[in-house]
């Protein structure tokens, strides 16, 4: 099972050495000292393991590139995982039931899944997802976001508040 508690979404165009450079220079500097980092099989994506609180590194990431933009090139959202599982109805559905109290009564939330075309879909997800949560579903713009994305026959799951992803601003 996958361990990863961050995951990094790259750009294509500059590839994975690029990112993971980047990647290694900032973990670095915010005094990281062995992080793992691993390209994983589906998208331009990569998994790093930091034993580090992964909100912490994420706020100073974001001071970071607001003091000085241009030093992201390569990376375009960081963002954290709480759990992996099997790709499978049954345990997301499990994982998924764990989480509840993050969403709380009169939250509405939104989801981002990703399944690289397998299955199951993110029609399907969704669905189990909306039959799950018994707050308001909301296309964009929910105060929690459900975000699944699958890494070969892994899930990685987390509920997102919009302050907890680091979207790195191209200029």
């Amino acid at each position: 099972m996958m361990d990863y508690n961050l995951i990094v979404h790259y750009s294509s165009e500059k590839g994975y050495f690029s990112a993971r450079k980047e990647i290694e220079k900032f973990l670095v500097s915010l005094g990281e000292k062995k992080p793992v980092i691993d390209k994983l099989r589906d998208g331009s994506v990569i998994g790093i393991k930091t034993n580090r609180s992964v909100n912490d590194l994420i706020e100073e990431l974001k001071e970071k590139s607001f003091a000085n933009p241009g030093e992201f090139s390569a990376t375009e959202r960081w963002i954290p995982i709480e759990v992996w599982c099997p790709a499978g109805l049954s345990r997301i559905q499990r994982e998924i039931n764990d989480m509840l109290a993050q969403i709380s009564s009169g939250e509405r939330w939104s989801a981002e899944i990703e399944t690289w075309g397998r299955t199951p879909s993110s029609d399907e997800i969704l669905q189990l997802l909306k039959n799950s949560i018994k707050e308001r579903f909301v296309d964009e713009g929910g105060s929690k976001t459900v975000f699944i994305e699958f890494q070969g026959d892994e899930c990685a799951i987390s509920i997102l508040k919009p302050n907890d992803v680091f979207v790195v601003i191209q200029i």
